[in-house]
């Protein structure tokens, strides 16, 4: 596995080099700069700051320069937070969207799984149907409506939680909720789907011939096959929420990645952009990587690397 591992790593640095390139120069070709704003530069000053931060270079030869400087690890200093480095920043935040992300997966997995496998095991029942309804209108629901809406039941109606901040473990109930909702619909009714279709399986059939109690049918032999679809799913979901959901750290004021991603993106701070969605599409990659990883432990018969 340690072998596949390094293999499927080292093959996906150039399509995250490539994506990083062109994000590169279509940062660059959209409207508006870094220090574009309601306050008129002189010219003399204007020309200084591109020049210290060699915005007045060609494109290629800024490009070349920001590949060099990521060779040695260095991810410039923030347009936008002066005399910070990137990598300061992404220091100070990760950490934050790591906890709020993982605490996020876990609720995700767990309630997910859990209600998938009792719909399943009550398919066609009034809890099987309350439970679809329930994950449709939730994976129709934007996050920041969500997000809201606990607010305003838990926060300003019940006064239970906090509205807002991260200042302790009570702040994080709610945007930990806010921020798995959707997913636990969608992996609801992917454990729903396939673990129906698992129970319908010959070897379900043998197991009930045996006198092998439903739970344990369910829980301990038809769940594990059809979990293998789920994983699959997990991949970009477990990277969205470990990376952080930016509207989430917005809307509940957390000190994560996404409230800086947020205003870098709206005041053009190339380097800060160009760091988050590096960290972003590594996390991307290597939760696909760990993915694979789980199919061969789920299924026996799943072999890595015959592909590579």
């Amino acid at each position: 596995m340690l072998r596949y591992f390094i293999k499927r790593l080292l093959f996906s640095i150039p399509s995250l080099l490539v994506f990083l390139i062109a994000l590169f120069f279509l940062l660059r070709l959209a409207p508006g700069g870094p220090f574009d704003g309601e306050q008129v530069w002189p010219p003399e000053v204007q020309a200084n700051i591109l020049k210290k931060y060699h915005l007045d270079q060609p494109l290629h030869r800024q490009l070349t320069e920001w590949l060099i400087q990521l060779g040695h690890g260095d991810l410039n200093e923030s347009f936008q937070y002066l005399g910070k480095p990137v990598t300061e920043i992404l220091a100070e935040t990760f950490p934050v969207s790591l906890l709020l992300g993982t605490l996020a997966l876990g609720v995700c997995i767990s309630v997910g799984i859990f209600f998938g496998g009792i719909a399943a095991w009550r398919q066609g029942s009034l809890a099987d149907r309350l439970l679809l309804f329930i994950s449709s209108v939730s994976i129709s629901l934007p996050v920041f409506l969500i997000a809201s809406v606990l607010v305003l039941i838990f926060s300003l109606q019940l006064k239970w939680l906090p509205p807002a901040l991260w200042e302790g473990p009570s702040s994080a109930i709610l945007p930990v909720l806010a921020l798995s909702w959707r997913p636990s619909a969608i992996v609801f009714q992917l454990t729903r789907s396939t673990l129906i279709e698992s129970l319908r399986s010959d070897f379900v059939r043998t197991a009930r011939g045996k006198g092998v109690p439903e739970y344990g049918i369910i829980f301990k032999h038809a769940l594990k096959n059809a979990l293998i679809p789920v994983l699959g799913a997990l991949g970009p979901i477990a990277a969205n929420l470990v990376t952080g959901s930016f509207l989430v750290e917005l809307i509940f004021q957390i000190p994560g990645m996404g409230k800086y991603f947020v205003h870098a993106v709206l005041n053009r701070d190339y380097p800060l952009v160009m760091g988050v969605t590096l960290l972003y599409g590594g996390i991307l990659i290597l939760t696909h990587i760990l993915v694979d990883l789980a199919y061969a432990l789920v299924d026996p018969r799943i072999r890595l690397g015959e592909s590579l």
